[in-house]
């Protein structure tokens, strides 16, 4: 159910209906203008990849907290301001995204699909743009993230967070990502030295330095 591409629909609502189809595994979303999940998405307790990158939402339903198979989940490129605490109990979580939509975040989402087709990711650009030009705007990250020891990515550039609670000092997802820049103000007093996410580019007031010594 990706959006546009050119000629193809876009989508403005999830269908409570989606609920009865509880033998899903994966659910593609993006690039739509979807505002907002119905509470039986939390019904698809098979889902072990969930995207929904470049859409309309504002808010992320505690019902997916339910999803206890999800090993992927992105919420990328949406207007989200909160992160609700049920996401939590994802324990087999591997990679969440919830990065805005500003600088480095849309370079690395056109290096992302750029073996797809040029195009479709300056499509999704300017679209999203046009649409939701302030991206998300979290402003704090629930602890329960920071209890997610499987993750290998997370990706939280581009909001408005000042920190992260002490929960996230021993979080460290390791090579592949872990993304905090481009938060004005952010602080790295909790995050762990030594770990992936104590990057010069994470940390901007202070650098290396600033982060959790323990």
């Amino acid at each position: 159910l990706g959006g546009p591409g050119p000629g193809r629909q876009r989508h403005r609502g999830v269908p409570t209906e989606i609920g009865a189809l509880t033998g899903l595994t994966q659910l593609n979303l993006i690039r739509n203008s979807i505002a907002s999940l119905p509470t039986e998405l939390g019904a698809l307790a098979g889902l072990d990849e969930l995207n929904l990158n470049a859409n309309a939402l504002t808010a992320v339903p505690t019902e997916l907290g339910a999803l206890t198979a999800l090993d992927e989940l992105n919420l990328s490129l949406n207007a989200i301001t909160a992160v609700p605490t049920e996401l939590g109990a994802l324990a087999g979580l591997v990679d969440l995204d919830l990065g805005g939509n500003q600088g480095c975040y849309i370079h690395y989402t056109c290096i992302l699909y750029m073996y797809i087709r040029v195009y479709t990711c300056m499509y999704k650009v300017w679209r999203h743009v046009y649409n939701n030009p302030g991206g998300n705007a979290i402003t704090s990250v629930p602890t329960e993230v920071g209890a997610l020891a499987g993750l290998v990515a997370l990706a939280l550039q581009d909001n408005r967070l000042t920190g992260v609670p002490a929960e996230f000092r021993t979080v460290d997802p390791g090579v592949d990502l872990c993304d905090f820049a481009d938060n004005p103000g952010f602080s790295c007093a909790n995050v762990g030295a030594g770990t992936s996410c104590c990057t010069a580019a994470n940390c901007p007031n202070g650098g290396t330095s600033a982060c959790y010594q323990g």
